[in-house]
């Protein structure tokens, strides 16, 4: 091989190993200043009225957040699901991760309901209720027998405190309006034990608590989901060691983003392995010399990377369905590459730099623009998410075509003749055309083949 031959050739492989360092070093840089965002709520459009008012709810009344444990045993045994329960709450309450846990803030509570109860008493019946369930109470026999039950739970020890409420509300009314409120109980066959709400066959515990930070933030939700991990095997092992079948199950917000997120990584992923695999396996059918037809994707690539620094530099976090999503759209950049390697790899001797007025010439500038521009309207639909889909995009176009367009003629300076290979899709599509009718047939159920692909 001649030394400029051979010179040629490392630059060519020095200035491709250069691209993929690049394309590593940006992605590195720009996931170092990007924080990725899993919150979907978040990137819904802020303006309309409706997620406005949702977003005043959700921030207003934080019961969304509330996150439910079951702790379950193998056979009947309420002091032990207590005891279990009493030690989970105590180290929820010492791991600095919820706000509030247990019943306590529910007992707190209910007095205070009880004494706002008997002001609000005409505003919380309706015409019907009055006439069929305060009308009644109001007849002088009822009224007789309601004076003697004051009088003689009065007299006891458990009328102690309540002469305020039976001089507010002379009819209990109140236990009316308590009783609708009955089915907000967890479940109606439970009881309270010591404390604790069971169920009835004794097995199962209830513990809930409110997290200190939302149930949507994933880095809140996955500390939320290893405590729970650790817990579960501290509490319960010693229970599983007596042979004795014990599990806890925490449920909330929490577990819906933590699962949330791992399906929007597992589609994401999957997007940009079957895309990659399937473009990658169409260029090695297609290009006389395979391996160059593989480096079509090597500017989707390096286009990807500086988009996403350069959306670094201006931005804080992108959402991940943006990431996985905008990378899979910037793969249909792998046209330019296409082109590009297309024209160089002829029968013929061609120069890298003549094959970029060629694509240039023949609408590449035009083509660049008008997808640029229709990614960048994206922007203008004030739904974040779009938003953010449109510039990234249409950066990863951008940097798509300059890469083509200014590297590939300086890695493909002098391109020799290609090989006389037989290309199978070229073939293929040959050996359809001269069939007539049957071959568009047989084109067209090979079309229905490849659509679960």
């Amino acid at each position: 091989m001649p030394d400029s031959l051979r010179r040629s050739s490392l630059k060519r492989y020095l200035l491709l190993l250069c691209s993929l360092l690049a394309a590593l070093g940006l992605t590195w840089a720009a996931l170092q200043r990007l924080h990725v965002d899993t919150d979907i709520v978040r990137s819904m459009p802020g303006e309309e009225q409706v997620m406005r008012d949702a977003m005043a709810i959700f921030a207003s009344h934080p019961i969304h957040d509330q996150v439910a444990v079951d702790i379950e045993l193998a056979s009947s045994a309420p002091d032990e699901l207590v005891a279990i329960g009493s030690a989970l709450e105590e180290r929820m309450r010492a791991s600095g991760l919820f706000a509030q846990t247990g019943n306590q803030e529910l007992s707190t509570l209910m007095p205070e309901l009880l004494a706002q109860l008997p002001p609000r008493l005409p505003l919380l019946f309706s015409e019907q209720e009055l006439r069929r369930q305060v009308a009644p109470r109001l007849e002088p026999a009822a009224l007789q027998e309601r004076i003697e039950e004051l009088a003689r739970s009065l007299q006891g020890m458990e009328g102690i405190g309540q002469a305020g409420f039976a001089a507010m509300d002379p009819l209990n009314l109140r236990e009316l309006i308590l009783a609708k409120m009955a089915p907000l109980a967890p479940t109606l066959q439970a009881k309270l034990y010591r404390g604790s709400l069971i169920s009835a066959d004794e097995r199962h515990l209830l513990l809930t608590a409110r997290p200190m930070q939302p149930g949507s933030d994933t880095d809140q939700a996955r500390l939320l989901a290893r405590f729970f991990q650790e817990a579960e095997k501290e509490l319960l092992e010693p229970y599983r060691a007596r042979g004795i079948a014990a599990k806890l199950t925490p449920v909330g917000a929490y577990r819906a983003a933590l699962d949330n997120e791992e399906v929007i990584r597992h589609d994401v992923q999957l997007a940009l392995l079957l895309s990659t695999a399937g473009i990658g396996l169409l260029l090695f059918f297609t290009f006389p010399r395979p391996l160059l037809g593989l480096l079509s994707l090597l500017p989707s690539v390096v286009g990807t990377a500086a988009a996403l620094f350069v959306y670094s530099l201006f931005f804080d976090s992108i959402s991940i369905l943006v990431l996985g999503f905008g990378g899979a759209l910037i793969s249909i950049t792998v046209d330019y590459g296409i082109t590009y390697l297309l024209l160089l790899d002829r029968p013929h001797a061609t120069r890298g730099q003549e094959v970029a007025y060629e694509v240039r010439s023949i609408g590449g500038r035009v083509a660049l623009l008008t997808t640029v521009g229709a990614f960048l309207v994206l922007s203008l639909s004030g739904f974040p998410m779009f938003a953010e889909l449109g510039l990234f995009t249409a950066l990863g176009f951008l940097g798509t075509y300059l890469y083509v367009m200014l590297v590939f003629p300086r890695i493909f300076t002098d391109m020799p003749p290609g090989p006389e290979r037989v290309l199978p899709l070229r073939r293929l599509v040959q050996w359809l055309g001269s069939w007539g009718k049957g071959g568009a047939i047989v084109a067209g159920l090979f079309f229905i083949c490849l659509l679960p692909f």
